[in-house]
């Protein structure tokens, strides 16, 4: 509010963004736009007070010499008090159309905006477009030309559908500062005029051979509705353009032409001292009489009043074409659901709260609809990772459900847990310069066999060899199974072994079990010796801790590893385990535990044909565990990437932004949209959704709320494993016959201190052909891999590098003693 003149109060709003106008305007609902316009000129005309005008205002700075000008809309308002002003400003709120936003403009912004168009000191070029006056006595004999007020009529405003887009064109072609101005204020009709129409409805109605054309048949009908309407309520309307530099040919004429019709208005411009009078307009929000030929107050009065109906049609902004217009901004009408979020039932208990509804109360998921699980979809930078820890920190904080992030690729939720590190919320950074887990351990009270079957999926997920190689995918599946045989808790290590001991003593042939090796053990090798570091290279006590896991919300990072492989099989192991444990251990009758998937088309996407046995056991796992109290949040920016049967088990959906039009058909008929509302999901505004609850009879829009403010704790400590601190590497890397030597190591390793010495015997021993290759490898790798250095992937795989140097070394040696000692034997 600021105060722009002694008795004169103001302030100003501008509105970035017009609606454009769609060719289905009636069949969605949008022409209410033109009725709040409407609605706003009644609740001026009722509720305003005296001295309070409306202005709808258009600015352009004028072109440059490369290209037009900018225009920008306006509502500026006026009023003798600061309360009428605040009484203006609640009416404007209220009844202006919700499409158009409003943006506050500061006190200094609101006087620069009266004084806009008069800066400088000289006078601008001021025209006002004003309804003509007509001879309602249309039969009067040719010689009486003179016109009186007796028998003058003015025909009432008739905007086009479209009027003003022309307009705002020449504004912005304009040199110069210019606009366009629209004023309305609150006016009371005189009993002088409301007796004058009378008179004028006698005139015609009672003698119609005073009606000898259309005109006069006109005059009569807009008379008797203008005396319906204005005892009722009235409005005083005036048209103004302005520039500072002189007004472009022709553009006057063309507002006259959009709001009047053919020839139906006259241009008015000040001369002398009605310029003063007239820039007020600008500089006040004030309309002084100025202009009139003819002195009479009825006729001044004729000219200005309107009723509400036919003032909102012409003091409301343009409404541009599909694509827009030069010069000022504009956005399709969006069609998506407005109404507010209604429920299938009286009651959906305990719920986290998603935001504000765009048009009133607020949008909420209940415990049970997350419990059947919920998929985020939307762009990168459009609000999915700000929805999901809205529902988070309501979660932990209000209903005291703990949550697992699982995020693969990005740190966005090291904010959360930094905000919530002193309500618990712990923080763990998986790479690969760490430990991270065993992931070969059976979470306790869970099937062996079950688990068995989920790390091999886990594994089939990252390497894809159901897909693509099924016999190698077996092979896994019977080297892991055979792992367990023996042990709960198997390890990498054991798992290495195991698959190249069963290729070694196959009954391949030997270009089989090389081929086999080769793609199988290979892969394997590719992920010890590689980004995976010693992640996995861990002992029988790494287990993971899941029952703590699943009862602390924590956020699980793994970004450090940098393959989109090694990041799929940490995920779909951690999934693996998840859903052995709560399988089971579930809890008793709700929703206790939720787990996000962030960019969960690495472990859960729908892939070839043929369907991946590695996807299928996950997503059985994530579907089933409904039933066990484990709620999933599925985030992901291209859900039609995702498995089919994953997408149809999520009960909710929350959109954010799509662009790409496979995605909006998929997610609009998951939202009940049709064609046309799903393009609208391209143009979701950042923080905005579209939300569909399991519970709930349609969808609805929400704007969602952002996570508490909360500065980030000093306590929060990022841990780096999720099991002990154990770690076992896989020594059998480059060991020329697998488990051929394991007796040989064992026993020596029982018998003698694993140090350097034994090393040395070991080669010793090698070079005089005592033992294999094959038994001094493994004994020399067991003892690098028990030096604490081993516990870095580095340090301990250029260790079996320079063991496999040096036994190279040997090698000759070896071969020349050992043909000598032929020779000698047969000598003797």
């Amino acid at each position: 509010m600021v105060h722009i003149d002694r008795d004169r109060w103001a302030w100003a709003a501008r509105v970035p963004v017009l609606p454009d106008s769609m060719v289905e305007e009636e069949l969605y609902g949008l022409d209410t736009v033109r009725r709040a316009y409407l609605n706003l000129a009644e609740a001026l005309a009722y509720a305003a007070t005296e001295g309070s005008a409306l202005q709808l205002r258009l600015h352009s700075e004028g072109r440059s010499a490369s290209h037009p000008g900018t225009v920008s809309a306006w509502i500026v308002g006026a009023a003798t008090t600061v309360e009428d002003a605040k009484t203006l400003g609640n009416l404007v709120v209220t009844n202006l159309p919700a499409e158009l936003d409003l943006l506050p403009a500061s006190g200094e912004d609101t006087t620069d905006l009266f004084w806009f168009l008069t800066q400088g000191g000289a006078h601008p070029d001021i025209a006002e477009v004003r309804r003509r006056l007509e001879d309602a006595d249309v039969g009067r004999s040719a010689d009486a030309t003179a016109r009186d007020a007796t028998h003058v009529a003015v025909l009432q405003w008739a905007p086009e559908p479209h009027a003003l887009r022309r307009a705002v064109e020449m504004l912005s072609y304009h040199e110069g500062r210019c606009g366009l101005i629209l004023h309305a204020e609150r006016t009371v009709p005189s009993v002088e005029l409301l007796g004058h129409l009378s008179d004028t409805v006698a005139l015609l109605r009672f003698d119609p051979d005073r009606r000898t054309d259309k005109l006069g048949d006109q005059i009569l009908m807009e008379s008797i509705e203008v005396l319906r309407d204005l005892p009722r309520a009235a409005l005083k309307v005036r048209v103004a353009a302005v520039s500072t530099n002189g007004l472009l040919p022709g553009m006057v004429e063309s507002i006259g032409m959009d709001l009047t019709g053919l020839g139906g208005f006259d241009i008015v411009r000040p001369s002398g001292l009605e310029r003063f009078d007239a820039e007020e307009l600008l500089t006040l929000a004030v309309a002084h009489d100025w202009g009139f030929d003819l002195t009479d107050k009825l006729v001044r009065e004729l000219v200005e009043i309107s009723s509400p109906s036919r003032a909102g049609a012409v003091v409301r902004f343009p409404q541009p074409p599909v694509g827009g217009l030069p010069g000022i901004a504009s956005s399709p009408l969006t069609t998506l659901p407005r109404s507010p979020q209604l429920q299938l039932t009286g009651s959906n208990g305990p719920a986290c709260i998603l935001g504000a509804g765009l048009t009133g109360g607020t949008v909420e998921l209940s415990l049970s609809e997350i419990n059947r699980h919920v998929m985020v979809a939307g762009l990168p930078g459009f609000g999915k990772t700000t929805s999901v820890q809205r529902l988070l920190e309501q979660l932990w904080l209000d209903h005291r459900v703990p949550f697992l992030v699982l995020d693969p690729a990005k740190s966005d939720y090291a904010d959360l847990a930094a905000r919530l590190a002193d309500d618990g919320v712990e923080h763990v950074v998986l790479g690969p310069a760490h430990p991270a887990f065993n992931p070969f351990v059976v979470p306790p009270g869970c099937d062996t066999a079950a688990h068995a079957a989920r790390v091999v999926g886990a594994f089939d997920v990252a390497l894809r060899l159901s897909e693509s190689w099924p016999f190698g995918y077996i092979l896994l599946s019977r080297a892991l199974y055979k792992c367990y045989e023996t042990s709960e808790a198997p390890t990498l290590r054991d798992f290495y072994r195991t698959v190249g001991d069963m290729i070694r003593t196959s009954d391949y042939s030997l270009n089989t079990r090389s081929e086999i090796i080769g793609s199988l053990l290979g892969r394997l090798e590719s992920l010890v010796r590689g980004p995976m570091g010693s992640a996995f290279a861990t002992g029988p006590d790494a287990g993971i801790d899941w029952e703590r896991l699943l009862s602390t919300p924590t956020v699980v990072e793994f970004r450090a590893f940098a393959g989109p492989t090694e990041r799929s099989l940490v995920f779909a192991l951690l999934i693996a385990g998840l859903a052995s444990y709560r399988e089971a251990h579930p809890p008793a009758g709700r929703l206790a535990h939720v787990t996000v998937l962030e960019e969960a088309h690495r472990v859960l996407s729908s892939r070839s044909d043929s369907q991946s046995e590695g996807v299928r056991l996950l997503v059985e796992a994530v579907a089933e565990l409904r039933g066990s109290g484990e709620g999933f949040i599925i985030c992901d920016q291209a859900p039609s990437t995702l498995d089919a049967t994953l997408r149809k088990v999520t009960g909710s959906l929350i959109c954010h932004r799509i662009v790409d039009s496979t995605e909006r058909e998929m997610l609009g008929n998951a939202l009940l949209l049709n064609e046309r509302q799903a393009q609208d999901l391209a143009r979701l505004d950042v923080g905005t959704a579209v939300v569909y609850a399991a519970e709930r009879v349609q969808s609805a829009m929400v704007q969602v709320s952002p996570p508490t403010s909360r500065p980030p704790s000093l306590l929060l400590t990022s841990e780096h494993s999720l099991g002990s601190d154990d770690v076992h590497p896989v020594m059998c890397i480059g060991c020329p016959s697998m488990c051929t030597g394991l007796d040989y190591a064992t026993t020596r390793l029982r018998n003698h201190p694993a140090d350097d010495g034994l090393i040395e015997d070991v080669f010793a021993e090698y070079n005089a052909s005592r033992i294999t290759r094959a038994e001094a490898w493994c004994t020399a790798g067991h003892v690098v891999a028990l030096e604490p250095a081993s516990r870095s992937s580095r340090h301990f795989l250029k260790s079996l590098t320079e063991l496999a140097s040096a036994m190279d070394t040997l090698a000759p040696t070896r071969s020349s003693a050992s043909t000598a000692h032929r020779s000698s034997h047969g000598e003797q």
